[in-house]
């Protein structure tokens, strides 16, 4: 045990609370599995080269852009915003789940 701080014992069960609070292993709910796989699509997409990066869709925003999508069945389809932006428009942060279609629909 020299120049370890816990023991193999401690240091599991450590490993195993980290883990359980961070949820790792849990069973994603099906929306969260269909975000997942559309994010992945489109990261994919991105590294080929056949998707650019494109900066914030907010007119004079020097903000470093984040991908968004609108719609998880159509993974090719994102908006580039940064965090502020996208949370003004509803596409990140609580406020998703409840924000109106006609809101993610403005024009930018």
């Amino acid at each position: 045990m020299r120049g370890q701080r816990h023991c193999t014992s401690c240091k599991a069960t450590i490993t195993r609370e980290r883990y359980r609070l961070l949820g790792v292993g849990r069973v994603l709910s099906e929306n969260e599995a269909k975000a997942n796989r559309a994010r992945g699509y489109a990261r994919s997409y991105i590294r080929r080269g056949l998707l650019q990066k494109q900066p914030c869709e907010v007119a004079g925003c020097e903000c470093p852009p984040m991908m968004y999508h609108k719609d998880f069945s159509r993974p090719l389809e994102v908006t580039w915003m940064c965090k502020g932006h996208a949370r003004e428009f509803g596409l990140a942060g609580p406020n998703r789940a409840q924000c109106s279609s006609s809101m993610l629909h403005m024009e930018l």
